[in-house]
């Protein structure tokens, strides 16, 4: 770690955060305005399951604005995630970014383990349980908001909310009014391509206060900036991203509301998108962060296609709502990973060097269905608020893999398959959850509330796997590892909290929350007569929290404060099994406890008619605290060992000037977000972060319906290093570096009509 550029940064935030509370935060700091422009705008989140202020919530939550986020020329997580205090993301290949609250993850990457931050598409869980190869990352365009939930939301959300949840809420149809919006952004990448995009909303009134159908297209293309020598190619990690959705509203009466959205994106890339700092079968050949360089040997596509239904029936009785929300959801998933290196370096000592070009081609789908029944009171009256509702789930999932010669097959020395395949994995992996759920919220005067909650789950689990390697000589049969097993789990997450309001501006709580994450099965171990358990357990946490909700100055301040303590049982640890002269058979097991200490602070203020400052700022401890010992395993992990993907200080600021330009309301934003190091996982030396990235923000309204945005993100073109895959040159495998995008410079035109 760079502890200069650590202190700096959080001197420099400190410094910032302090001033403003001094100098605008507190009641008379300065003349008071009467002007409601000056007051920042409520902001109202569902969270919950009901619409509620996020100054009223008894729970750590943050909301981006969807309009927001389109005048920041936000497209996707890496442009928005870390300017949320308690989430780090840890950049991969397209669509398949990790997002890790608070510091709960045992990997800074995608593995076989359920994902502890679960990303919902309005109310469909989008991110698979078992060897989660995609995170469904939608283009921000007509987007509402994005709210993010920190700590575990297992009473309301499941499973997959361990450490917190991402729920991206879509804009829907307007039935009063038509409306239309579009914009086109065009870019450059400092020694890279040219980017684009074109998005298009078009709302139309089907019949006044009653239909009405919202369309949304849009396509992307963010320009790459890797070489790949090997492959002759410039600027080869170009992404294309195009999708749309189509939403239809029906007010049948004042009660009865009925919703139906179908959402659709597709991801293409045209190679990987992570940075080399080797070439395995060259050792002469390196190279840093900052040649932006890639050794592969074919191309490593990737295509993702997302398809997203919801359909959301409302109907208000007199003293609460009774909601229907059916999803169907399909994933699909074609990837290639370049296997060349470690395919040839076998056969040098055989061949001579003759290269054999190889890939792992990965076919991937799941189909996923939801259905849930809330009721959710609406009394205005009552000292008593409260949510109850079931809930279903029922996934399916297909992996076909295979690892295939793609040159030179007739002279490769080791029995292949038909077709000159090196193997072939089958995987199929089905869950089912029913869930009961409810949550009780009494207010025992205009001052204090108290609230109780609790999820009741049961969840089944069904694994299968069948490898099928090449015969190890002629005249052999190709030798299968094949078997299945299912899991079945059920047990609750309570919750509870109390609430006091001193006044109308000031709010404090106290919260104590439990999560989970499902167990699994360790498919190495599946088929095979090795002492490794089939197997492994759901592991728990307990999330303790003391959070300040305040507003000051009148509404031109508020200041949110959060401190959090979270203790880890059962963590699914991972451990190796070695039988010489086999390799290493990692398996995962139920063997550890951690905890996660920290605070998160969020502050806005309207300085005066010209001047906001906003800032985030996350400090945390998280550490494992011991790993038990377990028969006939060996794990590297130590007491003490940080968790990994989670820096201990990370910080987002920015300060925005609104001015007139030319006769237009105009608007010139200075943004800075520094991440600190962390760790690979939890036993590698490899680490990722402490890097600082700056941006600046155009904004000026041309015209009563256009607005014109110029944008530089990574003003200082700095190669910071979002994730970390330390390779093994010895067994074929690249050190690679996932880095933040270079500068890139750039503009939009958004008009609305």
């Amino acid at each position: 770690m760079n502890p200069l550029s650590k202190t700096l940064s959080l001197l420099t935030h400190l410094t910032l955060l302090i001033a403003t509370l001094l100098l605008f935060g507190m009641p008379g700091a300065f003349a008071q305005s009467d002007s409601e422009e000056l007051i920042l705008e409520e902001v109202i989140v569902t969270a919950t399951k009901r619409a509620v202020s996020i100054q009223e919530l008894a729970l750590s939550v943050t909301a981006l604005q969807g309009s927001d986020l389109e005048d920041e020329a936000a497209f996707s997580f890496a442009d928005y995630a870390e300017s949320v205090p308690g989430l780090s993301f840890n950049g991969n290949e397209p669509g398949n970014s990790k997002l890790i609250v608070r510091g709960i993850s045992t990997d800074s990457f995608n593995a076989q383990l359920q994902s502890t931050v679960g990303v919902y598409i309005d109310e469909m869980p989008g991110v698979d349980v078992f060897i989660p190869t995609s995170t469904p990352d939608l283009h921000m365009f007509d987007i509402n908001r994005v709210e993010v939930l920190r700590g575990p939301q297992g009473t309301l959300w499941g499973s997959s909310a361990m450490g917190g949840a991402l729920r991206i809420v879509t804009n829907k149809p307007n039935v009063t009014e038509n409306e239309y919006a579009t914009r086109v952004t065009a870019s450059s990448v400092s020694d890279g391509d040219f980017g684009y995009g074109l998005d298009g909303m078009a709302n139309f009134v089907l019949s006044p206060d009653t239909l009405a159908l919202r369309l949304v297209a849009y396509t992307r293309t963010d320009a790459g900036y890797l070489d790949a020598p090997n492959l002759g190619e410039k600027n080869s990690n170009e992404i294309a991203v195009t999708g749309g959705r189509a939403s239809l509203r029906w007010t049948a009466n004042d009660r009865l509301t009925i919703d139906l959205t179908t959402t659709y994106q597709k991801i293409d890339a045209d190679d990987g998108s992570g940075a080399w700092l080797n070439d395995p079968l060259n050792p002469a050949v390196s190279a840093t962060t900052k040649d932006r360089l890639r050794f592969n040997y074919i191309p490593e596509t990737r295509e993702q296609r997302m398809t997203v239904s919801n359909l959301v029936i409302e109907y208000e009785f007199d003293n609460f709502s009774l909601v229907s929300s059916t999803t169907l959801g399909d994933m699909e998933l074609n990837s290639v990973t370049d296997q060349t290196s470690n395919t040839t370096l076998p056969t040098v000592p055989i061949t001579g060097g003759t290269l054999f070009e190889s890939g792992f081609f990965n076919e991937d789908q799941s189909e996923t269905f939801t259905q849930e029944l809330r009721l959710v009171s609406n009394n205005p009256d009552s000292a008593f608020e409260w949510v109850a509702g079931v809930f279903y789930l029922d996934n399916e999932r297909e992996l076909r893999s295979h690892q295939s010669l793609l040159s030179n097959a007739e002279m490769y020395p080791f029995p292949l398959l038909p077709g000159n395949v090196q193997f072939t994995q089958d995987i199929d992996n089905g869950r089912t959850e029913k869930a009961v759920f409810g949550e009780l919220t009494w207010h025992l005067n205009d001052r204090w509330a108290a609230t109780v909650g609790a999820r009741y789950f049961d969840n089944e689990q069904d694994f299968s796997t069948a490898i099928t390697f090449a015969p190890f000589a002629p005249g052999f049969p190709p030798f299968v590892q094949a078997g299945d097993t299912t899991t079945s789990e059920s047990d609750y997450t309570p919750k509870v909290s109390v609430s006091f309001a001193p006044n109308d501006d000031m709010m404090f709580y106290a919260l104590a929350s439990k999560g989970y994450r499902l167990g699994g099965a360790n498919q190495a171990a599946l088929g095979l007569p090795f002492p490794i358990p089939a197997t492994f357990d759901s592991d728990t946490l307990w999330n303790y929290e003391l959070g300040a909700r305040t507003v000051w100055n009148g509404g031109q301040t508020v200041l949110n404060a959060t401190l959090f303590h979270v203790e880890w049982d059962d963590i699914q640890s991972a451990f190796r099994l070695d039988i010489p002269p086999l390799p290493p058979f990692p398996f995962f097991f139920n063997a550890g406890k951690g905890h996660s200490t920290g605070i998160e602070v969020e502050l806005a203020a309207q300085l005066n008619e010209n001047w906001e400052f906003h800032t985030a700022i996350t400090a945390l401890e998280a550490e494992m605290d011991s790993v038990d010992d377990v028969t006939g395993g060996i794990t590297d992990v130590q007491p003490g060992a940080k968790l990994p993907g989670t820096p201990e200080f990370q910080a987002s600021t920015w300060l925005q000037y609104s001015f007139t330009l030319f006769g237009n309301e105009s608007s010139f934003r200075m943004s800075h977000r520094y991440v600190g190091e962390s760790n690979f996982d939890l036993v590698s030396t490899a680490v990722q972060g402490d890097y600082n990235v700056f941006g600046l923000l155009l904004n000026s309204d041309i015209s009563d319906n256009m607005v014109l945005s110029i944008f530089v993100k990574n003003l200082a073109d700095d190669d910071g290093v979002t994730s970390t895959v330390p390779g093994n040159p010895f067994a074929g495998f690249a050190d690679v570096r996932y880095l933040v995008s270079p500068r890139t410079i750039g503009l939009s035109l958004q008009a609305t009509f």
